[in-house]
């Protein structure tokens, strides 16, 4: 099977039924070029070191993840204020 002829896979985020706003609005879809710059950004930090690209592309897909479903700032702080409304 030639390269063109393959289809991808598309990966679907998985959305806690509890929370599916909130999961749904924090998700945001991660590019090969998001990636790449990421991987690039460990290579320099780690001082230009050779030898560990794949480790740098699977570690930039790891933070991309879960950045990309952490719940956000405001998400939190707004969960938070309506816990914090006592009846008196």
């Amino acid at each position: 099977m030639s390269k063109a002829q393959r289809k991808t896979k598309s990966i679907k985020p998985v959305i806690p039924e509890d929370q599916p706003a909130v999961a749904a609005e924090n998700h945001r879809a991660i590019s090969k070029d998001d990636v790449a710059r990421r991987a690039y950004e460990l290579f320099l930090a780690r001082g230009r070191a050779e030898g560990h690209d794949v480790g740098d592309w699977l570690e930039a897909e790891r933070q991309l993840e879960s950045e990309s479903t952490a719940p956000s700032a405001k998400a939190v702080s707004s969960s938070s204020t309506s816990n914090d409304v006592q009846d008196t």
